[in-house]
């Protein structure tokens, strides 16, 4: 028995690596961690940016109340200010990112905006449920068709909430 040893090539040694190992063949070496990227995800962002900016928009429009609420407390006057000092940099921040992620949708190429379509897409949604005035809530809930309204008497019922009595205020 005789083995022909035969000197390996470059294109042998290519050929390896692309069997062996195909990311480090099409890429080559990369830093730890360079590949662990995670993909946007468009549900979670939205659902992300939705709650965010539900309470950002809570905050803004209850602020009486807020400090009312505070007041009637156990704590400090210095506590009850610095608590709304911080919501006031919540909401502060809250624009400023918001306005990141507006400048990310304009400025960047479709490939690079991350989630950012999606948490301004939740956001929206947000505000349009915050700032949405009561009478067009019921005019909505009065147009519904006999089958939904049936659903929400059946739901009424079995869960103990009255529907008929429901009004949509806001907390001021």
């Amino acid at each position: 028995m005789r083995y022909t040893i035969r000197k390996q090539t470059q294109t042998d040694f290519e050929d390896r690596v692309r069997r062996l190992d195909p990311d480090f063949a099409r890429h080559g070496h990369r830093p730890a961690g360079a590949g662990t990227k995670a993909r946007p995800s468009p549900v979670v962002g939205s659902l992300l940016g939705f709650g965010w900016v539900y309470v950002a928009a809570s905050v803004a429009r209850n602020r009486e109340y807020l400090q009312d609420s505070l007041g009637q407390g156990s704590l400090s006057a210095q506590s009850q200010t610095l608590v709304m000092a911080g919501l006031a940099a919540m909401l502060v921040l809250s624009a400023l990112a918001i306005l990141v992620h507006l400048g990310r949708v304009l400025l960047r190429g479709r490939g690079r905006r991350g989630n950012s379509g999606a948490i301004l897409t939740g956001a929206a949604a947000a505000l349009t449920l915050a700032y949405t005035p009561p009478s067009v809530m019921e005019v909505g809930l009065g147009l519904l068709d006999p089958h939904a309204s049936a659903l929400l008497q059946t739901a009424s019922a079995t869960v103990g909430v009255d529907f008929e009595n429901v009004a949509f205020v806001s907390s001021r």
